[in-house]
């Protein structure tokens, strides 16, 4: 194990611990009993997804990387991307609860690890390390599709909401909260990375790799969320289950093309 890589490994298993907890917790304690039927079912949703797939793939990239595993690498820094994406809903989105300092602690971490593992050269040697057959081209304009859709989504939420005095279909907290998160961070992290695989930079493989991964395990989040939505009584709960079955299934293609197109799996 490169020993670049040693303190954000032990950051990522304190955040797999947390999140774990964090997810399992929720069947013994009534977390959610402020939250309004949206937020409780998204809430849920989450935790089942993060429990089932989040944790364990986690674990899973940390230990292909300590294996020596190029393509582990950036599968673990893409999830490690999903626990920070993931958390900061439940730090600022979701009613304050006795598990606040833990959502703190998990985003904090996962900030910390993201940012320790991309400081160092050989997430640059390991894009070096792409095909030029990859279809780099191809992964960036769905790159590009995906950032453009998800902000049109929150444009027209925003100007139906605004302007006709519509309904967001979720709490004006949450759709604030998501819409800013996205528009702000998501979708520009994504145009500039898939600029930088449009232009086949090392970086830009290594980057459009892990958010793919990433981008991949979210949308099941929203497609967990729909059955507990719908069950609480919210209304068009299952209305862009097709939408985000079609990003993650998109992204999930992506994900494969780029890290079966790597030429050295190992790095050491």
């Amino acid at each position: 194990m490169a020993s670049k890589l040693r303190a954000p490994l032990i950051l990522s298993g304190a955040v797999a611990v947390l999140a774990a907890a964090s997810s399992v917790v929720p069947f013994f304690v009534d977390l959610y009993r402020r939250d309004p039927p949206f937020a409780l079912g998204a809430q849920q949703g989450t935790d089942l997804v993060t429990l089932i797939l989040g944790v364990p793939l986690l674990v899973t990239g940390m230990v292909l990387t300590m294996r020596g595993s190029a393509r582990g690498i950036l599968f673990w820094i893409g999830m490690l991307e999903y626990m920070l994406y993931t958390f900061v809903y439940f730090l600022l989105g979701a009613q304050m609860n006795e598990l606040f300092l833990v959502y703190a602690a998990i985003c904090a971490l996962s900030l910390l690890a993201v940012i320790s593992a991309m400081n160092n050269a050989w997430l640059t040697s390991i894009g070096s390390t792409f095909r030029r057959s990859t279809p780099a081209r191809r992964v960036s304009l769905f790159m590009f599709l995906f950032a453009a859709v998800l902000a049109a989504l929150w444009t027209y939420l925003w100007h139906r909401t605004i302007f006709e005095g519509a309904d967001a279909g979720m709490p004006a907290e949450a759709f604030h909260l998501i819409a800013s998160v996205d528009l702000t961070i998501f979708v520009p992290i994504v145009l500039v990375v898939a600029a930088m695989l449009w232009r086949r930079t090392p970086m830009g493989y290594a980057q459009a790799t892990s958010v793919m991964v990433m981008s991949t395990i979210y949308p099941l989040v929203l497609i967990a969320s729909a059955p507990f939505q719908a069950n609480a009584g919210v209304e068009g709960a299952w209305t862009t289950v097709p939408l985000w079955a079609a990003m993650s299934a998109g992204s999930l293609l992506c994900a494969f093309s780029l890290l079966r197109n790597m030429q050295n799996p190992k790095f050491g």
